[in-house]
């Protein structure tokens, strides 16, 4: 199908060759435009996330907090069954009846029936039932929103709807109540949904005991009059801010939004960000209160961060010539591969010193940054080995210095450290030096990902996991190419392919070992060899498989090609992943950027593998 104006054959005619070969691909799913996924792509995390936006600040994606927000379990009928996770409350005379539920411009709705005679002034319904769920605390803003569209009945009886936050404990007691705008009967639409989205936000002061947040939408009635109306309620959500964002959609689990990530220095985007599940084990990540300081003054919320808040700490080195604050360790396990980052931003003098090690500082890494030029270096401590470093370049002169090692058997507890430095390996410092932190952070892993905000304990980020399923019209189970387009921070991970939900039968790309395109059937395993892929820089790997001929392709290589694959169809034919490993979606995650995924429904020739990945 061709989108655009004028005749596609004469678009295609002003094609060069290789963007007509990518004209044909049976599937493409292109995520270079910022808030946009392909309707077939399933992308879930069940936790909020950081990235840079446009202008290079620190974001953190939203979440939506209700679990249920597709209406999954409804059951049409009198009354029918609601979604799971969702109750009603209020007038015991009205129960709403299940009417139906649909997709409306992409938005998950359900239809609700509410007919009978009020004994109350009206309906409660409760996208999310479920006691303490979603998380809250005292001085927190908060923004509940919901598509409400009028389809059937009259308005007799029928006053107006109201969202409604209540502010409890953990245990679901109520402490205060909060309102949202009144919107008169009279107001709510028949016509598109798309366009009647309603949004409360509010900041919760109900004190030391709230805990959790409960969304409600009050459907207002008269007392003791007849009703007959039905109601379009689309897109649930609820998420910590001030403002609602795009809705998020939930499958039985808290969402957050996929991040679009850009190059904070260049504001060039890079994709679609997706990462394995990480845990910041050090904690308060932008508070130094904790930390010991020697010959070292720190005030903390005096400068603006890269997040763009006021957040991230001023150090004032004294005379002495022994100047170092360190953190509080963290516990990990025995020979962790362990990575350590922080922001830093220049003062007075160029070199800093940041130190990754166990109690006593006696083994780990030291790291040395130019705040001026950028420049950087490493040395072990003790008996650490593999040390790495790298550095990234960000807005108004900050810096995220970055460094990883394997920790010895003895080291079972972790800290960050940080000093000025005359020049690059010094250990000496410099009087009276002057210099910014913020964000640090530690986790167990061999490349650093992205910045994990802590309060009092650990965070865990969870994974993002994005993939199709079920395989529409387009897959060919007995022959195919597909093109994945991407970068990975990770020198061993799992790009992407297709399974039949399991190991045994599954199609993929890995840079694991000799890297190779493999093909399990039944457990019976073959596979080509090719590398290629270079962290951190962009790659275009093509894997095609048809009787006779498993082939890979990275960044135009001629292809490497095993010719005793045995003939289709073959079992990979329930999910596509994109960016993890497709038997489990979780694991062998890439921790970087997908850019597009296409697919043709027929395997590619040598030349044209060696076109679409140049």
């Amino acid at each position: 199908m061709f989108f655009g104006l004028g005749h596609p054959g004469r678009q295609m005619a002003g094609m060069s060759a290789k963007s007509k070969l990518l004209a044909t691909a049976s599937v493409s799913l292109n995520f270079m435009t910022p808030g946009v996924l392909d309707p077939r792509i399933t992308f879930t995390r069940a936790s909020t996330a950081t990235y840079f936006d446009s202008a290079g600040v620190m974001q953190t994606a939203a979440s939506n907090s209700i679990r249920n927000s597709t209406m999954i379990g409804a059951v049409p009928g009198t009354p029918g069954t609601p979604p799971t996770n969702w109750a009603f409350g209020g007038s015991p005379a009205v129960t709403p009846q299940m009417v139906g539920t649909g997709t409306e411009n992409g938005i998950p709705y359900i239809d609700m029936r509410f007919a009978g005679t009020t004994i109350n002034s009206g309906v409660q319904i409760l996208p999310e039932v479920g006691a303490g769920v979603m998380v809250a605390a005292n001085g927190q803003a908060w923004s509940s929103s919901v598509y409400v569209q009028l389809v059937a009945g009259t308005l007799s009886g029928f006053n107006y709807i109201q969202l409604v936050t209540n502010e409890t404990t953990a245990a679901g007691a109520q402490v205060k109540g909060n309102s949202g705008p009144v919107i008169l009967a009279t107001s709510i639409p028949t016509e598109s949904l798309a366009t009647q989205r309603n949004v409360y936000s509010v900041t919760l002061t109900g004190g030391g005991t709230v805990a959790a947040v409960q969304v409600r939408l009050m459907i207002n009635t008269g007392v003791g009059v007849p009703i007959d109306f039905t109601l379009r309620i689309g897109a649930p959500q609820m998420e910590q801010g001030a403002a609602a964002t795009q809705f998020i959609p939930t499958y039985g689990a808290a969402n957050s939004a996929p991040r679009w990530d850009y190059d904070p220095a260049t504001l060039q985007l890079l994709g679609l960000l997706i990462e394995e599940a990480r845990t910041n084990i050090h904690p308060n990540s932008a508070s130094f209160a904790t930390w010991s300081k020697a010959d070292v003054t720190v005030t903390d919320n005096i400068v603006v961060a890269p997040s763009g808040a006021t957040a991230a700490a001023n150090f004032v080195e004294g005379s002495a010539g022994s100047a170092i604050a360190s953190s509080i360790p963290a516990p990990v396990a025995a020979s962790s591969v362990v990575t350590y980052s922080m922001f830093v931003k220049r003062g007075n003098t160029d070199w800093l010193r940041m130190l990754g090690t166990d109690t006593g500082l006696t083994n780990g890494v030291n790291v040395w940054l130019n705040t001026t030029t950028g420049a950087t270096s490493i040395t072990t401590r003790g008996t650490a080995t593999a040390p790495t470093v790298s550095v990234k370049v960000l807005p108004n002169g900050w810096w995220r210095l970055m460094a990883t090692c394997t920790m010895p058997a003895a080291s079972t507890a972790v800290g960050l450290s940080i000093c000025s430095a005359t020049a690059d390996g010094s250990s000496t410092r410099v009087n009276g030096a002057q210099y910014n932190v913020w964000g640090g952070q530690i986790e167990v892993g061999a490349s650093p990902t992205s910045h994990i905000p802590t309060g009092a304990t650990a965070v865990t980020r969870a994974v993002d996991v994005c993939n199709v399923t079920p395989l529409g019209a387009w897959f060919n189970a007995s022959a195919g190419t597909l093109l994945m387009d991407f970068d990975t921070s990770k020198a061993i991970a799992t790009m992407g392919g297709f399974s039949s939900g399991s190991f045994a039968n599954v199609l993929y790309y890995t840079t694991s070992g000799a890297a190779q395109v493999a093909a399990n059937i039944a457990s019976v395993g073959t596979t080509a060899n090719q590398g290629g892929v270079v962290v951190n820089q962009q790659a275009k790997v093509a894997i095609s498989y048809s009787t006779n001929r498993l082939a890979v392709s990275v960044n135009g290589l001629a292809p490497a090609v095993n010719a005793t694959l045995p003939a289709g169809p073959y079992p990979w034919t329930s999910n596509m992943a994109i960016g993890t490993s497709p038997w489990s979606l979780t694991g062998a995650n890439i921790c970087g950027h997908a850019r597009a995924w296409r697919y043709w429904s027929s395997a590619l020739t040598d030349t044209e593998m060696q076109s679409v990945t140049s």
